[in-house]
């Protein structure tokens, strides 16, 4: 199978008679479902829905290719995430993500600006901290132990790229692993670059990427 970009849309190619490639991994192998954490749990599950997507189009036969609207998928995921949002707040848990943005990058503020307004738009609540390209890194570090501890943050988001000065690889790091949203611990990169492993989260482009194909 073949994914070509075209704007914001992609355009899926089957080539038939082509053998199939397990290579979403066996995860059953590694991870057992009653042990995985949700998240873990919804990754396995979008693994073998991507599996089984893929042996339908490959016995296809009429169907040389297809056109996928990305712009239209985001809106239902967005949709589907509001949704769930709202569910979860309705029940006492508010979904929470803390931004710590370093330095006045014009780049930087527009991503940052970007993801703020994706927030708003789904409910989930916000905690920016914007401080100085001038932090030392032993300063930035007690910023992230900080939101690490804070029992109302649920996912922690360091915008990179940081000051020459400062170790990026060392913030990530220190970033739990349970609150890596943008999915940069080892751990979580490790696990996604393993078969049959499951990280708690998944990089943003590489995730969308997936949504197209399982979609």
């Amino acid at each position: 199978m073949v994914l070509i970009f075209k704007s914001q849309s992609v355009v899926v190619r089957n080539l038939r008679n082509q053998p199939q490639h397990e290579h979403y991994g066996a995860a059953s192998e590694v991870i057992q479902p009653n042990t995985a954490t949700p998240r873990q749990q919804h990754w396995l599950q979008e693994q073998q829905d991507a599996r089984r997507i893929d042996r339908r189009r490959m016995a296809e036969t009429d169907q040389v290719a297809r056109i996928i609207d990305g712009k239209a998928i985001a809106e239902q995921i967005r949709a589907a995430l509001k949704t769930d949002v709202a569910r979860l707040t309705a029940a006492g848990f508010q979904p929470s993500l803390a931004i710590i943005r370093v330095g006045d990058r014009k780049d930087s503020m527009t991503y940052v600006n970007m993801k703020k307004k994706a927030c708003e738009e789904a409910g989930i609540k916000l905690s920016l901290t914007e401080v100085p390209a001038s932090i030392t890194e032993a300063e930035l570090l007690e910023l992230v132990a900080k939101e690490n501890s804070d029992p109302t943050i649920f996912g922690i988001l360091v915008q990179l790229p940081l000051p020459s000065h400062i170790d990026e690889k060392r913030i990530l790091d220190s970033i739990s692993l349970d609150k890596d949203v943008d999915g940069f611990h080892p751990m979580n990169i490790g696990c996604l670059g393993m078969k049959g492993r499951a990280p708690e989260f998944v990089p943003g482009t590489p995730k969308a990427f997936w949504s197209f194909v399982v979609n």
